[in-house]
């Protein structure tokens, strides 16, 4: 059953997430086939791996990685225009899964969260109920952040209730036309509902495809940080941290294996919250995609990472480990990025001894025994340029990349141009260009009758 309202809701999310589509909706032989019932119906919603997925646009645009120009010929045109920020990505094409997964997942949770409410005073199992409203809340809020670190301008500049953030989805009903929230009404959801699905998860284990607690925490301080709300940040890393602030000893891992580094859903991964991967199109893992250059040449001689996770590619080099354990690449919330959001928070504030301490407690972890030297910091700015270039070579290819470039852009001396070339042709993208916002589909616009963003 849970097989065949799953597949009638992706068709009526991706057909009508933004019209009024009664006469499709009544044309169903059986609508009950559309409501889950049962608790395990709405676990078995959430399960779909629909919601372990996010946008790949952000990812395409950013500086991890580069094609040459065979490599550009063979991409499919929406990851062409996105990896030369085109102004016109889609060229027409009506379904955009960047946009199409998020509010998939989003209308997916708002099933959920209204099916719960009904049956909230008949219910007994109210654990189990608390679980999965508190999963439906967290999902919701992943999606609705994901879709802001693309469709939406960065947060940070002071203007955030006059700039645009997303349309914020809060029913299941597919013929209510929703408009676009300002970005701090965005924002203010996707904590209200992490927020929320704290105090209800319970404090048990959970499987690393599903969301917890921790997970919760974790993304929180992800979100804080794209905020640029250090303070807050620090308080949700520190907590993830306090109950569990396991690394993985790449000492222990084998370099040359094709894929070094476990995937948490068959093996452990004590590093690793909650399991989430960008979507695999034809950038994504593509053996013609290779790692900017400058990148693989910042690492030590003694770094395990270089070699657990890119392997020669000509006279490049590919990724080939991540969090994932497969090829596709890891988006989901794990403990190094937590002591990497710690320790810059701190050193944001000024404490720089404390930072460095928290950051060599992620490199001791990642260097050959014997070879690692503690790094130091003569001041603020030394500690935060040592703990940024980190956090990109830890972080590389999590989808990451374009919320740190977009809030560095927020501030003067971090500001960052990106060039590409391609068939004897230069692009560029300068600090705080349009084009750091994507356009949404116009399909989307049409039908929603929502305000386009410029580029």
């Amino acid at each position: 059953m849970i097989k065949k309202y799953t597949q009638l809701l992706i068709g009526i999310c991706l057909l009508s997430l933004f019209a009024c589509q009664k006469d499709f909706l009544d044309k169903k032989p059986n609508k009950a086939l559309l409501i889950p019932q049962k608790l395990a119906d709405f676990q078995a919603l959430l399960d779909n791996i629909t919601m372990n997925r996010v946008p790949d646009l952000q990812h395409i645009a950013a500086d991890d990685c580069f094609v040459d120009d065979g490599g550009f010929s063979s991409l499919d045109i929406i990851s062409q225009n996105a990896y030369i920020w085109s102004q016109d990505t889609y060229q027409n094409i009506p379904i955009i899964s960047g946009w199409n997964t998020p509010y998939s997942q989003v209308f997916y949770c708002n099933i959920v969260l209204d099916g719960l409410e009904k049956i909230k005073d008949t219910e007994t199992d109210k654990v189990g109920m608390g679980q999965i409203h508190a999963s439906a809340l967290f999902y919701r809020a992943f999606a609705f952040f994901n879709l802001l670190q693309v469709f939406a301008a960065p947060y940070g500049g002071g203007n955030e209730n006059s700039l645009l953030g997303v349309p914020i989805r809060l029913s299941a009903d597919v013929n209510e036309v929703v408009p676009r929230s300002n970005l701090k009404e965005s924002y203010d959801l996707v904590v209200k509902d992490l927020e929320r699905s704290i105090e209800l998860f319970s404090t048990g284990g959970s499987a690393k495809s599903r969301p917890s607690k921790a997970a919760a925490q974790a993304l929180l301080a992800r979100v804080y940080l794209a905020m640029s709300n250090y303070k807050m940040s620090k308080q949700y890393a520190s907590i993830v941290l306090a109950s569990n602030e396991k690394l993985l000893d790449y000492n222990l891992l084998d370099s040359t294996s094709t894929r070094p580094l476990p995937n948490p859903l068959l093996a452990v991964n004590d590093e690793v919250i909650f399991y989430a991967t960008i979507l695999d199109l034809t950038f994504t893992g593509s053996s013609v995609v290779c790692i900017d250059s400058s990148l693989t040449a910042s690492y030590g001689n003694g770094d395990l990472r270089k070699p657990m996770f890119f392997r020669k590619n000509g006279k490049y080099w590919s990724m080939k480990g991540n969090y994932s354990g497969a090829r596709q690449y890891f988006n989901g919330l794990a403990t190094d990025e937590m002591i990497l959001i710690q320790a810059e928070c701190l050193a944001r504030e000024g404490a720089v001894e404390e930072a460095m301490a928290n950051l060599n407690k992620l490199l001791v972890k990642r260097w050959k025994k014997n070879q690692f030297v503690p790094l130091t910091a003569i001041n603020q700015k030394d500690a935060l340029s040592k703990i940024l270039a980190e956090r990109r070579k830890e972080l590389v290819c999590r989808g990451l990349r374009w919320s740190d470039l977009r809030r560095f852009n927020l501030i003067n001396e971090d500001k960052i141009t990106m060039k590409r070339n391609i068939l004897n042709k230069e692009y560029q993208l300068l600090p705080n260009d349009k084009r750091y916002v994507f356009a949404i589909p116009n399909d989307a616009v049409i039908l929603g009758g929502l305000i386009q963003n410029e580029r």
